[in-house]
This record gives C-alpha cells, sequence and structure tokens, in this order.
C-alpha cells in the first residue's frame, strides 16, 4: 500500500511498532525516489494514533487520506478467550481504526480540503468461518465493527467533504498463511469463488481507487468484498 500510493504521487506517512523494520523500508523506499517517512505506531494506543498524524502534519501539512490496515489475528474458543486476549485483537483491529481515523479526521477538518478514508475490514465479519480457521469470534466481533463503524463515520464525515468506505478482503497469502499446510491451504481456496487466495495484487488496487479524490466520490459509507 506504501509503494502503491506513493508511486501515484501521495506522500506517505507510515507506522508500524518495530521501529528497525519500519527505518529500513523507509530507507529503501527513499532510494526509489519515492516521498515517504516512517513513524513508530501501535495502533492499540490512542495516543501513538494521535502521534502519528501529528507527526504527519508537522511534516507534510494536514492529512488528505488515511488507510489504518493494521490487524491481530489468532483463534480461541469463545468460552475459552480470556479478556486481555479479547482485548487485544479488539484494540488492534476495531479501536485502533476508530482513533486513528479520528485523528486524520480532525486533520482533514482542519485542513479544510476534504479526504478520502479507507478503512479494513475482512469477509470474516459475516462469521463465514473457514475450515481449520473456526474460532474467530472476537476477530468476527471486531471486523464487523468496523463494518458499522465505517457507516457511521462516512454520515458524520461527510459535512466536512470527507468521503469514507471499507474493503473486506478474502483470504490474502501472508506469512500467517505459513501456520498452515498445503492441504490445508487447498482446501481454503476450494471454497473461495476465484479459485485462489488473494495477494497484495489484488487488494491495493480497490484502495487506490478508494483514495482517489474523483473517481469514487460518489461512493459513500459502503463495504467493498475483495
Amino acid at each position: 500500500v506504501i509503494y502503491r500510493l506513493a508511486s501515484c504521487g501521495a506522500k506517505v506517512v507510515f507506522g508500524a511498532r518495530r521501529e528497525t523494520v519500519g527505518q529500513m523500508a523507509e530507507e529503501r523506499l527513499r532510494e526509489m525516489g519515492l516521498d515517504v517517512r516512517f513513524h513508530k505506531l501501535d495502533v492499540s494506543s490512542v495516543e501513538s494514533c494521535r502521534e502519528i498524524v501529528a507527526f504527519a502534519e508537522q511534516t507534510y501539512g494536514t492529512v488528505d487520506i488515511v488507510v489504518p490496515v493494521a490487524a491481530a489475528f489468532f483463534a480461541r474458543a469463545f468460552v475459552d478467550i480470556k479478556e486481555s486476549e479479547y482485548d487485544h485483537i479488539v484494540d488492534v483491529d476495531q479501536k485502533g481504526q476508530y482513533f486513528l481515523v479520528q485523528a486524520a479526521a480532525r486533520s482533514m477538518i482542519r485542513g479544510k480540503k476534504g479526504g478520502k478514508v479507507v478503512t479494513v475490514a475482512s469477509v470474516a465479519y459475516r462469521g463465514e468461518d473457514m475450515p481449520k480457521l473456526a474460532m474467530m469470534t472476537a476477530y468476527n466481533t471486531a471486523k464487523a465493527g468496523v463494518v458499522g463503524m465505517t457507516r457511521g463515520i462516512a454520515k458524520e464525515l461527510k459535512q466536512y467533504g470527507i468521503n469514507v468506505n471499507c474493503i473486506a478482503p478474502g483470504l490474502v497469502y501472508t506469512k500467517i498463511m505459513d501456520r498452515y499446510s498445503e492441504r490445508d491451504i487447498r482446501g481454503f481456496e476450494r471454497k473461495i469463488p476465484a479459485g485462489r487466495g488473494g495477494t497484495v495484487d489484488d487488494i491495493v488496487p480497490m484502495i487506490q481507487f478508494l483514495a482517489d479524490k474523483k473517481k469514487s466520490s460518489f461512493i459513500v459509507g459502503q463495504t467493498i468484498f475483495i
């Protein structure tokens, strides 16, 4: 997402918990001629969410686009999950998005130029768990919260010219899939209409489209499945 948005001409501030990795990514992207900056971010901390937006304003001016992509996931039975585990999933997957978008929206309002918000849910919010990925109730709950949040803030922020939508990806090939066997993955894929899992290249074009100031201005408060 960072590379694609920056390649389109955006000046991008991105965050992550691991400073070393973030700084290495910044260095590599800047060597490619892209205008990006890294700032440490823990989305489970409201203060951290506010700090990265303040850094973006100090570096580039008021915010125009925000895409909160951080996520946490692990399987736990509903009757066994601990409060701390539930809180971690919700803090990262839903609460973190809520307050990062809030901080960015305040910046957009100050800038008086409108803006674009692309939140990230998951098809899992519908509770359609795949085999061996059951026990996802906390994750499903958090992602359902993102969908409801998107609808609400879309109505609230439209008065400022801020356009809010959500993407809900299906299975995407990431490092988390390393824990499953090839046989398991094939089983997942048989339940996907496209017959395969997605890649970053399948997801990012929709983010670019929804982040475009003109192309998606008539789409408001929607959740788009990918």
